[in-house]
């Protein structure tokens, strides 16, 4: 994906640049409310601003110390980790593309597959975790075995502020029962197939650009990429949603 991707200028074009977010809502400087099922590829799948991940960020900055001079894999989120996936038994966390490519060499891959939560991605020997907590280009690989490949430095603040969003995302999976994420079913279900809190396109690839268009002309921000599934919004108003519902595409 380029550094700027071009829905940022769809969304700044029409409502004016992001000012602040909340839950499921991102707010524009036109003081418009966009309903966000992207939510960062799923890395703010809890809610902007849930959790207490921001707060232990701000608690750790205020300690003065932003360094990374340590090199070891956090034990704290090493063993929030192993709870949420036991099948694996070391994790590597990167921050740059050169470190993805020694992942891929070693595992022999294209592509790496993707953790998510509430869905059943079965247990692949080398696997992306989806970190939920939205703080680009920060990555976790978890690896069956051993993994040979150093973790990079991060600040304590972010490590912190990660672990306990992986604490938070274990509070919260009991919560979003299947009776929550399936609220809103009576509108996504013409556009999208939900697997668990996860929306996949029913929509033709070559159609997508235009139903994401429709979307966020109905105040909608929908996954740009195809490939990446949009986010059940449970908390959005009936009134939101119903918006799907003017949508005919050619």
């Amino acid at each position: 994906m380029a550094d700027i991707p071009a829905f940022y200028d769809e969304i700044k074009n029409r409502f004016g640049n992001i000012k602040r977010a909340r839950g499921f809502y991102l707010y524009t400087e036109k003081t418009v409310r966009l309903v966000d099922m992207y939510l960062e590829g799923g890395c703010a799948v809890l809610g902007w601003r849930s959790g207490n991940a921001r707060l232990m960020l701000k608690n750790d900055l205020n300690r003065g110390f932003t360094g990374t001079y340590c090199r070891a894999f956090p034990k704290q989120l090493e063993n929030v980790l192993k709870t949420l996936f036991p099948a694996y038994s070391s994790f590597v966390q990167i921050t740059s593309d050169e470190k993805y490519s020694q992942i891929l060499k070693a595992a022999g891959k294209d592509t790496i597959p993707l953790l998510r939560p509430w869905l059943d991605c079965g247990e692949p020997e080398t696997a992306e975790v989806l970190v939920p907590f939205a703080w680009k280009p920060y990555r976790i690989f978890a690896f069956k075995n051993t993994a040979n490949i150093d973790s990079d430095s991060v600040p304590s603040p972010l490590y912190k502020a990660v672990t306990r969003a992986f604490y938070d995302l274990i509070a919260e999976i009991p919560l979003r029962t299947e009776q929550v994420l399936s609220a809103h079913d009576k509108y996504t279900d013409r556009f999208w197939e939900r697997k668990g809190i996860w929306l996949f396109p029913k929509v033709a690839k070559d159609d997508y650009p235009e139903f994401f268009s429709a979307c966020l002309d109905r105040q909608l921000f929908i996954s740009p990429y195809y490939e990446i599934p949009s986010v059940v919004p449970f908390s959005a108003t009936d009134g939101d949603m119903a918006k799907l519902k003017t949508i005919t595409l050619k």
